[in-house]
Protein backbone atom coordinates (compact mmCIF):
# COMPACT_ATOMS: atom_id res chain seq x y z
CA UNK A 1 0.00 0.00 0.00
CA UNK A 2 0.99 3.23 -1.02
CA UNK A 3 0.33 7.29 -0.61
CA UNK A 4 2.16 9.88 -2.77
CA UNK A 5 1.19 13.27 -3.57
CA UNK A 6 0.71 14.53 -6.86
CA UNK A 7 1.94 17.39 -8.84
CA UNK A 8 -1.22 18.56 -8.58
CA UNK A 9 -1.53 18.92 -4.64
CA UNK A 10 -3.71 15.86 -4.28
CA UNK A 11 -2.48 13.06 -2.29
CA UNK A 12 -3.17 9.67 -4.05
CA UNK A 13 -2.66 6.10 -2.48
CA UNK A 14 -2.96 3.45 -5.21
CA UNK A 15 -3.90 -0.56 -5.28
CA UNK A 16 -2.64 -2.38 -8.60
CA UNK A 17 -4.63 -5.72 -9.09
CA UNK A 18 -2.01 -8.24 -9.93
CA UNK A 19 -2.32 -12.49 -10.86
CA UNK A 20 0.06 -13.22 -7.98
CA UNK A 21 0.25 -12.24 -4.62
CA UNK A 22 0.95 -9.08 -4.10
CA UNK A 23 4.43 -8.04 -2.69
CA UNK A 24 4.78 -5.65 0.01
CA UNK A 25 6.38 -2.91 -1.80
CA UNK A 26 4.31 -1.74 -4.46
CA UNK A 27 5.26 -0.18 -7.90
CA UNK A 28 4.76 3.58 -7.59
CA UNK A 29 2.70 5.00 -10.15
CA UNK A 30 1.56 8.29 -11.35
CA UNK A 31 -1.86 9.38 -9.66
CA UNK A 32 -3.93 11.72 -12.33
CA UNK A 33 -6.87 12.82 -9.92
CA UNK A 34 -6.25 15.04 -8.02
CA UNK A 35 -6.62 13.19 -4.71
CA UNK A 36 -4.68 10.76 -2.31
CA UNK A 37 -5.56 6.99 -3.59
CA UNK A 38 -4.36 3.68 -2.10
CA UNK A 39 -4.88 0.43 -3.84
CA UNK A 40 -4.92 -3.01 -1.93
CA UNK A 41 -6.14 -6.28 -3.35
CA UNK A 42 -8.70 -8.19 -0.89
CA UNK A 43 -10.51 -11.42 -1.93
CA UNK A 44 -11.80 -11.26 -5.30
CA UNK A 45 -11.46 -7.33 -5.62
CA UNK A 46 -9.61 -4.14 -4.72
CA UNK A 47 -9.87 -1.89 -1.96
CA UNK A 48 -9.67 1.83 -2.24
CA UNK A 49 -8.46 5.05 -0.13
CA UNK A 50 -8.88 7.96 -1.00
CA UNK A 51 -8.44 10.90 0.36
CA UNK A 52 -10.33 13.94 -1.40
CA UNK A 53 -8.61 17.29 -1.08
CA UNK A 54 -9.98 20.05 0.29
CA UNK A 55 -10.24 22.52 -2.62
CA UNK A 56 -11.97 20.17 -4.35
CA UNK A 57 -11.40 19.23 -8.27
CA UNK A 58 -8.08 19.63 -9.79
CA UNK A 59 -7.77 23.04 -11.48
CA UNK A 60 -4.97 21.94 -13.68
CA UNK A 61 -5.17 21.64 -17.56
CA UNK A 62 -2.96 18.19 -17.22
CA UNK A 63 -5.26 16.91 -15.21
CA UNK A 64 -7.70 15.37 -18.63
CA UNK A 65 -4.27 14.32 -20.25
CA UNK A 66 -3.07 12.18 -17.34
CA UNK A 67 -6.16 10.80 -16.77
CA UNK A 68 -6.30 9.44 -20.27
CA UNK A 69 -2.61 8.67 -20.55
CA UNK A 70 -3.69 6.65 -17.10
CA UNK A 71 -6.55 4.46 -18.53
CA UNK A 72 -5.01 3.99 -22.07
CA UNK A 73 -2.68 1.56 -20.09
CA UNK A 74 -5.43 -1.04 -20.10
CA UNK A 75 -7.26 -2.24 -23.77
CA UNK A 76 -10.62 -2.75 -23.99
CA UNK A 77 -11.38 -4.69 -26.84
CA UNK A 78 -15.12 -5.54 -27.02
CA UNK A 79 -16.70 -3.52 -29.65
CA UNK A 80 -19.93 -2.57 -30.10
CA UNK A 81 -21.96 -2.18 -33.76
CA UNK A 82 -24.90 -0.05 -32.94
CA UNK A 83 -23.37 2.99 -34.14
CA UNK A 84 -26.23 4.43 -36.30
CA UNK A 85 -27.00 6.54 -33.53
CA UNK A 86 -25.30 8.73 -30.90
CA UNK A 87 -25.94 6.72 -27.37
CA UNK A 88 -24.23 5.83 -24.71
CA UNK A 89 -21.45 2.48 -25.90
CA UNK A 90 -18.60 1.98 -26.59
CA UNK A 91 -18.02 1.96 -30.68
CA UNK A 92 -15.09 0.04 -32.82
CA UNK A 93 -13.90 4.11 -33.54
CA UNK A 94 -14.44 7.50 -31.52
CA UNK A 95 -17.24 9.21 -31.59
CA UNK A 96 -18.69 12.96 -30.75
CA UNK A 97 -19.02 13.25 -26.63
CA UNK A 98 -18.88 9.74 -25.73
CA UNK A 99 -16.23 10.92 -23.78
CA UNK A 100 -19.48 11.89 -21.58
CA UNK A 101 -20.77 9.61 -18.41
CA UNK A 102 -24.06 8.20 -18.11
CA UNK A 103 -25.46 8.30 -14.54
CA UNK A 104 -26.11 5.17 -13.10
CA UNK A 105 -27.81 6.12 -9.25
CA UNK A 106 -27.10 8.25 -6.37
CA UNK A 107 -25.89 6.67 -3.40
CA UNK A 108 -27.62 8.08 -0.38
CA UNK A 109 -26.88 6.34 3.15
CA UNK A 110 -26.66 2.83 4.34
CA UNK A 111 -29.74 1.12 3.26
CA UNK A 112 -29.44 2.53 -0.47
CA UNK A 113 -28.01 -0.31 -2.60
CA UNK A 114 -27.68 0.40 -6.46
CA UNK A 115 -28.12 -2.62 -9.18
CA UNK A 116 -27.47 -1.71 -12.67
CA UNK A 117 -25.82 -3.13 -16.16
CA UNK A 118 -22.73 -1.83 -17.68
CA UNK A 119 -21.38 -2.24 -20.79
CA UNK A 120 -19.17 -4.71 -19.34
CA UNK A 121 -20.84 -6.14 -16.55
CA UNK A 122 -24.06 -7.43 -16.43
CA UNK A 123 -24.29 -7.16 -12.76
CA UNK A 124 -23.31 -4.01 -10.77
CA UNK A 125 -23.94 -3.83 -6.96
CA UNK A 126 -23.06 -0.75 -5.53
CA UNK A 127 -23.75 -0.02 -1.92
CA UNK A 128 -22.60 3.07 0.91
CA UNK A 129 -21.77 2.58 4.07
CA UNK A 130 -20.40 5.57 6.72
CA UNK A 131 -17.44 3.97 8.76
CA UNK A 132 -16.71 7.07 10.66
CA UNK A 133 -18.13 10.96 11.02
CA UNK A 134 -15.56 11.92 8.52
CA UNK A 135 -14.98 8.07 6.13
CA UNK A 136 -17.37 6.64 4.13
CA UNK A 137 -17.02 3.24 2.12
CA UNK A 138 -18.42 2.73 -1.43
CA UNK A 139 -18.55 -1.00 -1.87
CA UNK A 140 -18.88 -1.61 -5.76
CA UNK A 141 -19.43 -5.82 -6.79
CA UNK A 142 -18.95 -6.42 -10.21
CA UNK A 143 -20.43 -9.93 -11.75
CA UNK A 144 -20.85 -11.83 -15.27
CA UNK A 145 -18.39 -10.31 -17.68
CA UNK A 146 -19.84 -10.17 -21.89
CA UNK A 147 -15.74 -10.72 -22.49
CA UNK A 148 -12.61 -11.67 -21.49
CA UNK A 149 -10.27 -8.20 -21.66
CA UNK A 150 -13.66 -6.18 -21.11
CA UNK A 151 -13.58 -3.45 -18.51
CA UNK A 152 -15.75 -0.69 -17.53
CA UNK A 153 -14.71 2.93 -15.63
CA UNK A 154 -16.57 4.22 -13.29
CA UNK A 155 -17.64 7.90 -11.64
CA UNK A 156 -18.27 8.59 -8.27
CA UNK A 157 -18.65 11.99 -7.76
CA UNK A 158 -20.21 15.36 -5.91
CA UNK A 159 -21.02 18.25 -6.67
CA UNK A 160 -17.45 18.84 -4.50
CA UNK A 161 -15.49 16.19 -5.69
CA UNK A 162 -14.90 13.14 -7.68
CA UNK A 163 -13.36 10.35 -8.08
CA UNK A 164 -12.75 7.54 -11.11
CA UNK A 165 -12.16 3.97 -10.81
CA UNK A 166 -11.63 1.30 -13.94
CA UNK A 167 -12.31 -2.24 -13.36
CA UNK A 168 -10.60 -5.12 -15.35
CA UNK A 169 -11.96 -8.07 -12.81
CA UNK A 170 -14.97 -9.14 -11.65
CA UNK A 171 -15.34 -8.91 -7.70
CA UNK A 172 -15.72 -6.63 -4.82
CA UNK A 173 -14.44 -3.59 -4.81
CA UNK A 174 -13.70 -1.20 -2.03
CA UNK A 175 -13.36 2.61 -1.81
CA UNK A 176 -12.84 4.19 0.68
CA UNK A 177 -13.22 8.13 1.27
CA UNK A 178 -11.31 9.83 4.50
CA UNK A 179 -10.65 13.21 6.12
CA UNK A 180 -14.23 14.46 4.66
CA UNK A 181 -14.67 17.73 4.76
CA UNK A 182 -17.56 19.48 6.33
CA UNK A 183 -19.11 20.85 3.19
CA UNK A 184 -18.72 17.12 1.95
CA UNK A 185 -20.38 15.42 4.60
CA UNK A 186 -23.17 18.03 4.51
CA UNK A 187 -23.51 17.49 0.85
CA UNK A 188 -23.42 13.67 0.87
CA UNK A 189 -25.95 13.70 4.14
CA UNK A 190 -28.34 15.85 1.65
CA UNK A 191 -27.28 14.97 -1.72
CA UNK A 192 -25.61 11.38 -0.89
CA UNK A 193 -22.83 10.27 -3.91
CA UNK A 194 -23.89 10.01 -7.57
CA UNK A 195 -22.73 7.13 -9.58
CA UNK A 196 -21.86 7.53 -13.30
CA UNK A 197 -20.41 4.56 -15.94
CA UNK A 198 -18.14 6.05 -18.61
CA UNK A 199 -19.77 5.81 -22.14
CA UNK A 200 -16.92 4.63 -24.39
CA UNK A 201 -14.25 2.49 -24.33
CA UNK A 202 -11.24 3.91 -22.15
CA UNK A 203 -8.26 4.18 -24.99
CA UNK A 204 -11.03 6.63 -26.82
CA UNK A 205 -11.40 8.88 -23.93
CA UNK A 206 -9.18 11.40 -25.31
CA UNK A 207 -10.00 10.73 -29.01
CA UNK A 208 -13.52 11.42 -28.37
CA UNK A 209 -12.87 14.76 -26.94
CA UNK A 210 -10.42 15.92 -29.86
CA UNK A 211 -12.83 14.40 -32.20
CA UNK A 212 -15.92 16.64 -30.39
CA UNK A 213 -13.22 20.09 -30.45
CA UNK A 214 -13.67 19.58 -34.39
CA UNK A 215 -17.09 20.71 -33.86
CA UNK A 216 -15.32 23.68 -32.77
CA UNK A 217 -12.41 25.13 -33.91
CA UNK A 218 -11.84 27.02 -36.63
CA UNK A 219 -13.80 30.13 -37.67
CA UNK A 220 -13.16 32.27 -35.07
CA UNK A 221 -12.23 35.82 -36.00
CA UNK A 222 -13.59 38.65 -38.07
CA UNK A 223 -10.95 38.31 -41.12
CA UNK A 224 -12.92 36.37 -44.04
CA UNK A 225 -9.70 35.58 -46.08
CA UNK A 226 -7.36 34.13 -43.35
CA UNK A 227 -7.63 30.01 -43.33
CA UNK A 228 -9.49 28.21 -40.32
CA UNK A 229 -9.47 30.99 -38.13
CA UNK A 230 -10.92 33.03 -40.12
CA UNK A 231 -14.74 34.35 -40.41
CA UNK A 232 -15.93 31.39 -42.58
CA UNK A 233 -16.02 27.97 -40.77
CA UNK A 234 -13.48 25.68 -42.55
CA UNK A 235 -14.53 22.96 -44.48
CA UNK A 236 -13.23 20.02 -42.02
CA UNK A 237 -15.50 21.78 -39.16
CA UNK A 238 -18.55 22.17 -41.64
CA UNK A 239 -17.97 18.33 -42.42
CA UNK A 240 -17.98 17.44 -38.94
CA UNK A 241 -20.83 19.25 -37.91
CA UNK A 242 -22.91 17.69 -40.87
CA UNK A 243 -21.54 14.28 -39.92
CA UNK A 244 -22.19 14.55 -36.27
CA UNK A 245 -26.16 15.57 -36.97
CA UNK A 246 -26.15 12.49 -38.89
CA UNK A 247 -25.23 9.94 -36.37
CA UNK A 248 -26.48 12.33 -33.16
CA UNK A 249 -30.22 12.61 -34.93
CA UNK A 250 -30.03 10.41 -38.26
CA UNK A 251 -30.43 13.47 -40.23
CA UNK A 252 -28.32 14.19 -43.38
CA UNK A 253 -27.93 18.03 -44.20
CA UNK A 254 -27.83 18.20 -48.31
CA UNK A 255 -25.91 20.81 -50.39
CA UNK A 256 -27.61 23.30 -52.50
CA UNK A 257 -27.55 22.54 -56.03
CA UNK A 258 -26.87 26.16 -57.27
CA UNK A 259 -25.21 27.71 -53.99
CA UNK A 260 -25.37 30.98 -54.39
CA UNK A 261 -26.06 34.15 -52.59
CA UNK A 262 -29.09 35.99 -53.46
CA UNK A 263 -28.84 39.60 -53.52
CA UNK A 264 -33.05 40.69 -53.17
CA UNK A 265 -34.36 44.01 -53.90
CA UNK A 266 -34.85 44.82 -50.67
CA UNK A 267 -38.49 46.21 -51.20
CA UNK A 268 -39.09 42.19 -51.24
CA UNK A 269 -38.46 41.95 -47.61
CA UNK A 270 -41.45 43.44 -45.33
CA UNK A 271 -41.47 44.26 -41.83
CA UNK A 272 -41.59 41.20 -39.70
CA UNK A 273 -40.17 38.68 -41.80
CA UNK A 274 -37.52 36.32 -40.13
CA UNK A 275 -33.84 36.17 -41.33
CA UNK A 276 -33.42 32.76 -40.32
CA UNK A 277 -29.57 30.72 -40.25
CA UNK A 278 -27.61 28.09 -39.67
CA UNK A 279 -23.77 28.09 -39.08
CA UNK A 280 -21.91 24.53 -38.80
CA UNK A 281 -19.65 25.80 -36.23
CA UNK A 282 -20.98 23.48 -33.17
CA UNK A 283 -23.04 25.63 -31.15
CA UNK A 284 -26.15 25.20 -33.62
CA UNK A 285 -25.52 21.54 -33.99
CA UNK A 286 -25.77 21.55 -30.25
CA UNK A 287 -29.24 23.36 -30.26
CA UNK A 288 -30.78 20.94 -32.99
CA UNK A 289 -29.11 17.91 -31.43
CA UNK A 290 -31.03 19.10 -28.14
CA UNK A 291 -33.87 21.15 -29.16
CA UNK A 292 -34.42 19.83 -32.71
CA UNK A 293 -34.15 22.72 -34.41
CA UNK A 294 -32.69 22.72 -37.88
CA UNK A 295 -31.94 26.81 -37.37
CA UNK A 296 -29.26 28.12 -34.80
CA UNK A 297 -29.55 31.79 -35.15
CA UNK A 298 -32.87 33.99 -36.13
CA UNK A 299 -33.30 37.79 -36.55
CA UNK A 300 -35.98 40.31 -37.78
CA UNK A 301 -36.26 42.81 -40.78
CA UNK A 302 -37.61 45.98 -40.09
CA UNK A 303 -37.81 49.01 -42.02
CA UNK A 304 -36.83 52.31 -40.06
CA UNK A 305 -36.88 55.64 -41.93
CA UNK A 306 -36.97 54.57 -45.56
CA UNK A 307 -33.74 52.22 -44.68
CA UNK A 308 -33.91 48.42 -43.92
CA UNK A 309 -32.28 46.94 -41.27
CA UNK A 310 -31.65 43.94 -39.36
CA UNK A 311 -32.64 43.78 -35.79
CA UNK A 312 -30.47 40.55 -33.44
CA UNK A 313 -29.55 39.33 -30.31
CA UNK A 314 -25.74 38.79 -31.40
CA UNK A 315 -22.69 38.06 -29.84
CA UNK A 316 -20.08 35.90 -31.52
CA UNK A 317 -15.98 36.41 -32.51
CA UNK A 318 -17.03 36.36 -36.19
CA UNK A 319 -19.36 39.37 -35.71
CA UNK A 320 -18.37 43.24 -36.08
CA UNK A 321 -20.67 43.90 -33.23
CA UNK A 322 -21.98 42.30 -30.15
CA UNK A 323 -25.49 42.98 -28.00
CA UNK A 324 -28.78 43.38 -29.09
CA UNK A 325 -28.32 45.69 -32.47
CA UNK A 326 -29.38 46.65 -35.31
CA UNK A 327 -27.34 47.04 -38.96
CA UNK A 328 -28.41 47.68 -42.25
CA UNK A 329 -29.21 45.10 -44.36
CA UNK A 330 -26.76 45.76 -47.23
CA UNK A 331 -23.87 45.26 -44.08
CA UNK A 332 -25.76 42.38 -42.35
CA UNK A 333 -26.39 40.12 -45.69
CA UNK A 334 -22.10 40.62 -45.90
CA UNK A 335 -21.49 39.78 -42.11
CA UNK A 336 -23.48 37.04 -42.92
CA UNK A 337 -21.88 36.05 -46.40
CA UNK A 338 -18.21 36.39 -44.66
CA UNK A 339 -19.72 34.52 -41.09
CA UNK A 340 -20.77 31.44 -43.25
CA UNK A 341 -24.14 31.47 -42.48
CA UNK A 342 -26.64 29.66 -44.45
CA UNK A 343 -30.08 32.09 -44.36
CA UNK A 344 -33.55 31.90 -45.31
CA UNK A 345 -36.43 34.71 -45.48
CA UNK A 346 -39.07 33.34 -43.63
CA UNK A 347 -42.28 36.18 -44.71
CA UNK A 348 -45.02 36.46 -41.97
CA UNK A 349 -48.82 36.06 -43.23
CA UNK A 350 -50.79 38.87 -44.61
CA UNK A 351 -53.42 38.48 -41.77
CA UNK A 352 -50.36 38.44 -39.34
CA UNK A 353 -48.65 41.22 -40.98
CA UNK A 354 -51.55 43.63 -40.90
CA UNK A 355 -51.74 42.98 -37.28
CA UNK A 356 -47.98 44.03 -36.62
CA UNK A 357 -47.75 47.11 -35.04
CA UNK A 358 -43.75 48.61 -36.04
CA UNK A 359 -44.21 51.33 -33.69
CA UNK A 360 -45.38 49.28 -30.43
CA UNK A 361 -42.13 46.61 -31.55
CA UNK A 362 -39.11 49.68 -32.07
CA UNK A 363 -40.96 51.25 -28.83
CA UNK A 364 -39.76 48.26 -27.32
CA UNK A 365 -36.85 47.38 -28.90
CA UNK A 366 -35.40 51.15 -27.72
CA UNK A 367 -35.01 49.98 -24.17
CA UNK A 368 -33.30 46.52 -24.64
CA UNK A 369 -30.92 47.85 -27.40
CA UNK A 370 -27.43 47.74 -26.49
CA UNK A 371 -28.32 45.35 -23.86
CA UNK A 372 -25.55 42.04 -23.70
CA UNK A 373 -26.72 38.79 -25.55
CA UNK A 374 -29.11 36.44 -23.40
CA UNK A 375 -26.21 34.33 -22.05
CA UNK A 376 -28.40 33.63 -18.69
CA UNK A 377 -30.97 31.87 -20.32
CA UNK A 378 -28.66 30.19 -22.97
CA UNK A 379 -29.82 26.77 -21.49
CA UNK A 380 -32.86 27.71 -19.81
CA UNK A 381 -35.43 28.40 -22.63
CA UNK A 382 -34.58 25.01 -23.82
CA UNK A 383 -34.49 22.93 -20.85
CA UNK A 384 -38.46 22.62 -20.26
CA UNK A 385 -38.43 19.42 -18.13
CA UNK A 386 -36.23 17.33 -15.96
CA UNK A 387 -35.53 14.92 -17.92
CA UNK A 388 -37.35 15.17 -21.38
CA UNK A 389 -34.80 17.87 -23.24
CA UNK A 390 -31.05 15.83 -23.06
CA UNK A 391 -29.44 14.89 -26.09
CA UNK A 392 -28.79 11.13 -25.51
CA UNK A 393 -25.46 11.33 -24.08
CA UNK A 394 -26.28 14.03 -21.51
CA UNK A 395 -28.10 13.12 -17.99
CA UNK A 396 -29.45 15.95 -15.62
CA UNK A 397 -26.68 15.04 -13.11
CA UNK A 398 -23.35 15.70 -15.04
CA UNK A 399 -24.55 19.08 -15.54
CA UNK A 400 -23.58 20.21 -12.01
CA UNK A 401 -20.80 18.03 -11.50
CA UNK A 402 -19.29 19.38 -15.25
CA UNK A 403 -19.87 23.40 -14.03
CA UNK A 404 -18.60 23.02 -11.23
CA UNK A 405 -15.20 21.67 -12.24
CA UNK A 406 -15.25 24.75 -14.82
CA UNK A 407 -16.80 26.85 -11.85
CA UNK A 408 -13.12 26.32 -10.20
CA UNK A 409 -10.70 27.44 -13.47
CA UNK A 410 -13.38 30.17 -14.80
CA UNK A 411 -15.80 31.17 -12.54
CA UNK A 412 -17.53 34.65 -14.10
CA UNK A 413 -18.68 32.61 -17.01
CA UNK A 414 -20.36 29.31 -15.27
CA UNK A 415 -22.09 32.53 -13.01
CA UNK A 416 -22.97 34.03 -16.25
CA UNK A 417 -24.22 30.61 -18.19
CA UNK A 418 -25.52 28.56 -14.95
CA UNK A 419 -25.03 30.78 -11.61
CA UNK A 420 -27.32 33.53 -11.59
CA UNK A 421 -30.11 31.62 -13.57
CA UNK A 422 -30.20 28.96 -10.95
CA UNK A 423 -29.67 31.63 -8.23
CA UNK A 424 -32.71 33.40 -9.46
CA UNK A 425 -34.89 30.05 -9.23
CA UNK A 426 -33.98 29.40 -5.97
CA UNK A 427 -35.08 32.87 -4.70
CA UNK A 428 -31.01 32.88 -3.40
CA UNK A 429 -28.49 35.37 -4.53
CA UNK A 430 -24.82 34.67 -5.44
CA UNK A 431 -24.64 30.89 -4.10
CA UNK A 432 -21.54 28.66 -6.42
CA UNK A 433 -22.84 25.43 -7.81
CA UNK A 434 -21.92 23.44 -4.84
CA UNK A 435 -23.86 25.70 -2.69
CA UNK A 436 -26.72 25.49 -4.72
CA UNK A 437 -26.65 21.54 -4.19
CA UNK A 438 -27.06 21.80 -0.81
CA UNK A 439 -29.67 24.29 -1.25
CA UNK A 440 -31.50 21.80 -4.00
CA UNK A 441 -31.05 18.84 -1.70
CA UNK A 442 -32.71 20.60 1.47
CA UNK A 443 -35.21 21.52 -0.26
CA UNK A 444 -35.84 18.18 -1.57
CA UNK A 445 -35.66 19.05 -5.35
CA UNK A 446 -33.38 17.80 -8.15
CA UNK A 447 -30.96 20.15 -10.38
CA UNK A 448 -33.38 18.80 -13.47
CA UNK A 449 -36.69 20.47 -11.81
CA UNK A 450 -34.33 23.99 -10.93
CA UNK A 451 -33.72 23.99 -14.36
CA UNK A 452 -37.31 23.48 -15.84
CA UNK A 453 -38.91 26.33 -14.25
CA UNK A 454 -40.18 28.34 -16.59
CA UNK A 455 -37.84 31.78 -17.66
CA UNK A 456 -39.73 35.02 -16.78
CA UNK A 457 -39.46 37.78 -19.71
CA UNK A 458 -39.03 40.84 -16.70
CA UNK A 459 -36.30 38.77 -15.34
CA UNK A 460 -33.21 41.04 -14.19
CA UNK A 461 -30.20 39.91 -14.30
CA UNK A 462 -26.54 41.24 -13.26
CA UNK A 463 -26.56 43.06 -16.31
CA UNK A 464 -30.64 43.53 -17.09
CA UNK A 465 -32.60 41.49 -19.24
CA UNK A 466 -31.59 38.70 -20.91
CA UNK A 467 -32.29 37.53 -24.38
CA UNK A 468 -30.89 35.24 -27.21
CA UNK A 469 -31.41 35.24 -30.43
CA UNK A 470 -35.42 33.59 -30.36
CA UNK A 471 -36.13 35.33 -27.34
CA UNK A 472 -35.60 38.28 -29.05
CA UNK A 473 -37.76 37.74 -32.07
CA UNK A 474 -39.88 36.67 -30.02
CA UNK A 475 -40.26 39.42 -27.79
CA UNK A 476 -40.32 41.84 -30.64
CA UNK A 477 -43.36 39.85 -31.99
CA UNK A 478 -45.06 40.07 -28.90
CA UNK A 479 -44.64 43.44 -28.56
CA UNK A 480 -46.04 44.10 -32.71
CA UNK A 481 -49.29 42.68 -31.13
CA UNK A 482 -49.18 40.09 -33.69
CA UNK A 483 -50.34 37.26 -30.95
CA UNK A 484 -53.23 39.63 -29.35
CA UNK A 485 -54.15 38.47 -26.03
CA UNK A 486 -52.12 35.00 -25.43
CA UNK A 487 -49.68 35.26 -22.56
CA UNK A 488 -46.77 33.40 -22.40
CA UNK A 489 -42.97 34.06 -22.11
CA UNK A 490 -40.60 35.03 -25.24
CA UNK A 491 -37.59 34.26 -23.14
CA UNK A 492 -39.10 30.53 -23.10
CA UNK A 493 -38.78 29.96 -27.31
CA UNK A 494 -35.84 28.52 -28.72
CA UNK A 495 -35.18 29.06 -32.88
CA UNK A 496 -37.42 26.00 -33.27
CA UNK A 497 -40.27 27.23 -31.23
CA UNK A 498 -40.80 30.62 -33.68
CA UNK A 499 -40.25 28.84 -36.70
CA UNK A 500 -42.93 26.54 -36.06
CA UNK A 501 -45.47 28.80 -35.20
CA UNK A 502 -48.74 29.21 -37.59
CA UNK A 503 -47.62 33.31 -38.36
CA UNK A 504 -45.31 32.56 -41.62
CA UNK A 505 -46.43 32.13 -44.89
CA UNK A 506 -46.14 28.98 -46.29
CA UNK A 507 -47.07 29.07 -49.79
CA UNK A 508 -45.73 33.05 -50.94
CA UNK A 509 -45.07 34.30 -54.27
CA UNK A 510 -40.94 34.22 -54.53
CA UNK A 511 -39.16 35.87 -56.54
CA UNK A 512 -38.18 33.82 -59.63
CA UNK A 513 -34.81 33.91 -58.64
CA UNK A 514 -35.29 32.16 -55.69
CA UNK A 515 -38.04 29.47 -57.13
CA UNK A 516 -34.89 28.89 -59.60
CA UNK A 517 -31.91 28.41 -57.50
CA UNK A 518 -33.90 26.51 -54.96
CA UNK A 519 -37.53 25.22 -56.51
CA UNK A 520 -38.57 22.67 -54.23
CA UNK A 521 -38.47 25.00 -50.32
CA UNK A 522 -41.09 27.36 -49.54
CA UNK A 523 -39.23 30.56 -48.52
CA UNK A 524 -36.40 31.90 -50.65
CA UNK A 525 -32.69 30.75 -49.60
CA UNK A 526 -30.34 33.91 -49.38
CA UNK A 527 -27.19 32.50 -48.53
CA UNK A 528 -25.03 29.03 -48.40
CA UNK A 529 -23.91 25.68 -49.43
CA UNK A 530 -26.23 23.52 -47.17
CA UNK A 531 -30.13 23.96 -47.87
CA UNK A 532 -32.25 24.76 -44.72
CA UNK A 533 -35.42 22.42 -44.53
CA UNK A 534 -37.52 23.01 -42.02
CA UNK A 535 -39.83 20.42 -40.37
CA UNK A 536 -42.94 21.42 -38.82
CA UNK A 537 -42.56 24.86 -40.54
CA UNK A 538 -45.44 27.33 -39.85
CA UNK A 539 -47.51 24.46 -38.55
CA UNK A 540 -48.13 25.54 -34.64
CA UNK A 541 -51.34 27.84 -33.72
CA UNK A 542 -50.21 30.02 -31.05
CA UNK A 543 -51.76 29.75 -27.68
CA UNK A 544 -50.97 30.80 -24.27
CA UNK A 545 -47.78 29.80 -22.08
CA UNK A 546 -46.62 28.02 -25.14
CA UNK A 547 -43.10 26.46 -25.25
CA UNK A 548 -43.22 26.25 -21.33
CA UNK A 549 -42.99 22.32 -21.04
CA UNK A 550 -41.95 20.79 -23.63
CA UNK A 551 -40.30 17.57 -24.46
CA UNK A 552 -37.50 17.52 -27.24
CA UNK A 553 -36.13 14.41 -27.50
CA UNK A 554 -34.08 12.84 -30.50
CA UNK A 555 -34.44 11.88 -33.33
CA UNK A 556 -38.39 12.70 -33.90
CA UNK A 557 -38.71 15.76 -31.32
CA UNK A 558 -42.24 14.96 -30.52
CA UNK A 559 -43.72 17.22 -28.15
CA UNK A 560 -46.83 17.28 -25.82
CA UNK A 561 -50.45 19.00 -26.80
CA UNK A 562 -50.27 22.58 -26.03
CA UNK A 563 -46.91 22.10 -24.05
Amino acid sequence: QMCIRDRIGGIFCINIPLFSKLNENLKQIEHPFGAKHTITKIVKGLRSIVHWPEQGYPNNDAHILDIHKSLLKQKDLKTNLDDILLKCNKGKKPGFYKFLPAFSGTLKDNSTELIFESHCYKYNKVTLQWIKEDRIKITHETRNKTSLLCRDSYLYATPINFHIENYLFSGRHEIIFKKLSQSNIELINLQGIQVFTFCDRLQFLLPDVIKTITLYLGGLSLNPHLPIIGSHPPRYMENANVQFIKEAIGYEWKKRKNPQRIDLDEKQIKDGDMISMVRFSGMGQIIQWGAGSFLSHVAVAQWIDGELYVLESQNAQYWPVINIQKNKFKDWIQWADNAGFNAVILPLKEEIRKKFNAQKALEWYKTVEGQPYGFHNLLFGWFDTERGNLPSLLSAEIIPIGFSVIERLIPNAVKTIYGEAMNKRLGTQDLTVPEIAVEIAKRNLTFGQVMAQVERDGWEYSNGKSYVCSSFVAGFYKEAGIFGNIEFEATELTPKDVYILDIFDREPELPEICKQTDPDLPYCQILGHWKIELPGYGTLKPYAHMSEKCSSLAPLFEREENC
